[in-house]
């Protein structure tokens, strides 16, 4: 039987949806929701508006990190998605396929990490 590299990309496929699922609702709420209420200066004490909070949230090294891992687990999961997608659209997938997919997923999260960290430490 030959050995096989699919349970390590299933494995960051599963971690990717779960993190998906986790924190890109807050997100969206903290960037969409909260930022458009009117009156939300109210909202809290230490920040004059909720725009300077969020930002607090994303220039912090806890945030930029929750930002990373939610951007990294989105694409990770999407591009697992597209490349066993196309196998059930009956294309013949290759090494070549498994390299874009996996690849342009590994460089995607390399630029989200590269931005986090200038964000964290600017």
């Amino acid at each position: 039987m030959k050995r096989s590299n699919e349970p390590i990309f299933w494995s960051i496929f599963g971690a990717g949806g779960m993190l998906v699922a986790i924190f890109l609702p807050i997100l969206m709420v903290l960037s969409f929701f909260i930022t458009s209420v009117s009156g939300a200066e109210q909202l809290t004490s230490e920040f004059r508006t909720i725009d300077t909070a969020f930002a607090w949230f994303v220039y912090s090294g806890f945030g930029a990190f929750i930002c990373f891992l939610t951007i990294s687990g989105c694409v990770w999961h999407a591009l697992h998605r597209v490349y066993h997608g196309m196998h059930d659209l009956t294309i013949h997938v290759n090494f070549a396929h498994q390299l874009i997919c996996y690849g342009l997923a590994f460089i995607i999260s390399l630029i989200a990490l590269v931005a986090c960290a200038i964000r964290m430490f600017s």
